[in-house]
């Protein structure tokens, strides 16, 4: 299986030279220019996956005490394993000799840990697990709920891989929940919008008259509160509350006028407005907000080039301090063995 697009997962390293070279061969893998072998296989720093891989860069000589893993950009980095109970590097190694220590490449990837380590659960390599019953139910619309259930049954060895046919089943679910969410979010904004409106023709409506018979004058309720406030007015007889409601429903009756009128004066404007002068103000609007859009676009784009420039600069940079350590290390290390 591939890995971020530069490895691919596998089960085991190899654990001698004729597997380190079989492996080689298969990946196509070269040799630096010092002739050691560009083939790696370590665990990801995660400890989740062994990866093997064909390295671009010299193959540098480690520290004892230390394994490797590999991050998800390439670059191996070391981890010490002096924790370990055994199969712990005891001296300088290079990356390409790994295969001569299997405890660096043996992990739980269920506890994410190296097998070695005290601390790390122990398991049985050869293990498989059964998982299944992936299910999903989801309701439809019209009070008639259906359920979609997908099961799938499989082997699934150490590498914790869950089955194709449960993510497209938990993917799909997922979609038909948030559909229905929407739906009935839809549904509630409708009703609220709806009853809102049915306010306002009922207070309209109260207001002018009756609907069927909005001019006449007996079922007419401002007429008959007119009658009212006249009455009042002359005996001085009216509740101040029944005035400030009558005056309340008064206003509001002739706010709702003004807006029907305001409202109609717009759209005569809007059908007289087709001038040849107006028709180019509007196209010469459109064209600025557009240039605006793209000038937009382009900036972000240029900002999220900068930025990928400015991540791959410092990982080169610390790939570079990195290999200076290690070539420094190796220099060490010859002259180390050149007095011995």
């Amino acid at each position: 299986m591939d890995y971020l697009g530069f490895g691919y997962v596998v089960g085991s390293c190899p654990v001698n030279l004729t597997g380190q070279n079989e492996a080689a061969s298969r990946l196509k893998c070269g040799v630096d220019k010092f002739g050691n072998s560009q083939y790696l296989c370590v665990p990801n720093f995660k400890k989740t996956a062994i990866v093997e891989y064909c390295y671009k860069g010299i193959v540098g000589l480690q520290m004892p005490g230390s394994c490797l893993v590999v991050n998800d950009e390439g670059i191996v980095d070391d981890v010490s394993c002096r924790s370990f109970t055994e199969g712990c590097t005891a001296t300088h190694f290079k990356s390409s000799d790994l295969y001569k220590y299997p405890a660096c490449h043996q992990i739980n990837r269920k506890e994410q840990c190296f097998c070695a380590d005290p601390k790390c659960p122990k398991i049985d390599t050869e293990m498989t697990t059964r998982k299944s019953a992936f299910v999903a139910s989801n309701a439809t619309m019209n009070n008639s709920a259906t359920t979609l259930a997908f099961s799938n049954t499989t082997e699934i060895t150490e590498t914790g891989q869950i089955p194709a046919g449960a993510v497209a089943a938990i993917t799909i679910a997922s979609f038909m929940t948030l559909a229905m969410l929407f739906s009935i979010y839809m549904i509630y904004l409708y009703k609220k919008k709806k009853g809102k409106r049915d306010e306002e023709r009922e207070r309209v409506t109260l207001l002018n008259g009756s609907e069927d018979n909005p001019k006449d004058e007996d079922n007419n309720p401002l007429n008959w509160k007119d009658e009212l406030m006249k009455e009042s007015n002359a005996e001085g007889s009216l509740n101040a509350v029944i005035r400030i409601k009558i005056n309340k429903e008064i206003r509001k009756q002739k706010k709702v006028e003004q807006t029907r009128e305001w409202r109609r004066r717009v759209k005569e404007i809007q059908k007289s407005s087709t001038t040849k002068e107006q028709t180019v103000n509007a196209a010469t609007l459109r064209k600025r907000k557009q240039h605006e859009k793209e000038r937009i676009k382009r900036e972000k784009i240029e900002n999220s080039k900068r930025k990928e420039m400015e991540r791959k600069s410092k990982l080169k940079e610390r790939e570079e301090v990195k290999q200076r350590r290690k070539s420094l290390a190796q220099q060490r290390w010859r002259r180390k063995e050149t007095h011995d």
